[in-house]
């Protein structure tokens, strides 16, 4: 978990982590891996959750903000499990941001989830 400067979130949180494979331009992430030489093989961890007991207050949580979370190559199974850790709690808003918003209509979100779509022109 991260406390972030970004205006529309408080926190940002990556539970699945790798060199997206979608190679826009624009991605602030694949720069940001280059130039810390992040580890780019594919690595999900739902540990990244267990920081969120920390916030007192109801905040906004970017979840995935390094990844398309709902990428074709991402996994049916370890996205309902992310939005099923969304359900423990409640008090937060839970931020999803993609470039493939067909996928959206896969999954059963959750009231304390926002879907947006990014677009790349």
């Amino acid at each position: 978990m991260n406390k972030t400067k970004i205006k529309w979130c408080d926190f940002t949180i990556n539970p699945i982590c790798e060199l997206c494979k979608n190679d826009f331009w624009c991605c602030y992430a694949r720069k940001i891996y280059k130039r810390f030489k992040w580890d780019t093989e594919i690595n999900y961890n739902l540990s990244v959750f267990s920081d969120l007991r920390k916030i007192k207050k109801p905040s906004k949580i970017f979840v995935c903000s390094t990844h398309d979370v709902l990428s074709e190559w991402i996994q049916r199974h370890w996205i309902r499990r992310i939005i099923s850790y969304c359900s423990d709690f409640p008090q937060h808003t839970f931020l999803f941001l993609t470039k493939n918003p067909a996928r959206y209509a896969s999954f059963e979100f959750l009231e304390n989830c926002y879907l947006k779509i990014s677009i790349n022109v």
